[in-house]
């Protein structure tokens, strides 16, 4: 199934709600790619957000182990902590 007419979510105003967000963690290059599409350029976003690619979690991207995607996105950790 693709996604057709894709529209972004209001992260402008979301971030401004909630200044505490400090990153944003895409499962996988095609949420980071959709993300810079349709939101890096067109909304204001905080000059100091993080966003930051990590493996999908997705079954199908079996080629990484899932030991190997826990540890990469366990860095997500710190953040959750603050």
């Amino acid at each position: 199934m693709n996604i057709r007419n894709a529209t972004a979510n209001d992260f402008e105003s979301l971030l401004k709600q909630y200044p505490n967000i400090k990153m944003i963690a895409f499962n996988g290059r095609k949420s980071q790619e959709t993300f810079k599409r349709f939101v890096v350029g067109k909304q204001n976003l905080p000059a100091d957000l993080i966003m930051e690619y990590f493996p999908s979690t997705s079954p199908a991207h079996a080629y990484i182990s899932f030991e190997q995607k826990a540890a990469t996105w366990s860095v997500l950790k710190k953040y959750i902590e603050e």
